[in-house]
């Protein structure tokens, strides 16, 4: 498994560091898409998120699987 500094550029097309992912999670976004209206992640060509394939998206950015599992 990588490990993710916060400057790691998740979104190239946004610019989106892991670092707005994770506050997004901290501050209580508990799915995809909620990342993806706080932070815009995954939101231009989506090839970051490969559409909608939600679990693939929390692998790479290795978000917790229980944390999204609620929706």
């Amino acid at each position: 498994m990588i490990t993710l500094d916060n400057d790691t550029i998740v979104c190239e097309c946004l610019n989106t560091p892991y670092s707005e992912i994770k506050e997004a999670i901290d501050n209580g976004c508990k799915s995809v898409p909620c990342i993806e209206e706080k932070t815009e992640a995954g939101s231009a060509c989506r090839q970051c998120r490969s559409m909608d394939e939600d679990r693939q998206f929390r692998r790479k950015y290795h978000i917790q699987e229980d944390i999204l599992d609620e929706m």
